[in-house]
């Protein structure tokens, strides 16, 4: 359980980081983009002075699923903030929990009981209170784009999450290092594209704030597959999600002085009760 406490904080402050950058007016796409580089490159250079590096058929295949997933999320997820309110598209890249967790008891027979049944029906509820702010009026946008982005994040974060998972029943734990290395390496050239593509500006404060990113990540994500490997699907992706909303909103009310409203309280205390009947 340690690795899962550590996980939550360090998904919490990834995110705090992430919401300060995108308060300073980081552009999103370069930061996601060389976050993922300076990830990637780190552990090239460690693979390598270590002599680690051991890049099988099955590395490659599920870093590369893994990396594709993990930078198309990203870019859904702020093009559908941008067209779409808030709510929905945050709601749909937190409930895409149940895709790992559905996942995993039909390809890898990993056991749910009813109690953690109950327990993740809860974490749902919980998380759709939490994630229903109002957002601002999105104009000029058509609905089908902003339907289409809801759906398109909510299926892409829970497969990318799924791939996590797969390291593990693919016999790749002693290897994640090596996965995590080609997964950030094409997450990072895949974003690259797309900013020359859209014409990003190259802002030194944006590829700064990405290779912090990328430095906390080499412990984070570290942490978060080392936590995936050691627990079931049905524990770890509904705890984790649940618990690190939970943290987002209360620090949004006390850091960024955002208002805690009634339905959110609500939601957090399901979320905590959820916890108890899942573990």
């Amino acid at each position: 359980m340690n690795w899962l406490v550590l996980a939550i904080f360090v998904a919490f402050i990834f995110g705090q980081f992430f919401k300060w950058s995108q308060s300073r007016g980081h552009l999103p796409s370069v930061v996601v983009s060389s976050n993922y580089l300076v990830l990637g490159g780190l552990l090239t250079v460690y693979s390598l002075v270590t002599s680690t590096i051991h890049l099988s058929s099955a590395v490659l295949m599920i870093g590369a699923a893994t990396g594709v997933c993990l930078i198309s999320t990203m870019l859904a997820l702020t093009r559908g903030l941008e067209v779409n309110h808030s709510a929905p598209i945050l709601t749909s890249f937190r409930l895409s929990i149940l895709i790992p967790v559905v996942a995993s008891t039909m390809f890898w027979q990993e056991t749910l009981s009813r109690t953690q049944g109950v327990g993740i029906g809860l974490a749902l509820t919980s998380l759709m209170l939490m994630t229903q702010r109002v957002g601002k009026e999105k104009i000029g946008h058509s609905s089908h784009q902003g339907v289409g982005l809801i759906c398109l994040v909510f299926f892409l974060h829970g497969a990318g999450m799924v791939c996590m998972r797969w390291i593990h029943h693919a016999g790749l734990d002693d290897q994640r290092q090596q996965v995590l290395l080609v997964a950030s390496l094409i997450a990072g050239t895949g974003g690259a594209i797309f900013s020359w593509v859209v014409r990003c500006p190259l802002r030194k404060t944006d590829l700064i704030m990405g290779s912090s990113l990328g430095l906390f990540n080499l412990f984070g994500l570290t942490v978060m597959l080392t936590a995936i490997s050691k627990l079931d699907a049905s524990v770890f992706f509904p705890i984790q999600g649940c618990a690190t909303v939970i943290l987002d909103n209360l620090f949004s009310h006390l850091y960024w002085r955002e208002r805690l409203t009634s339905q959110t309280a609500v939601g957090a205390a399901l979320g905590a009760a959820s916890m108890f009947l899942i573990i």
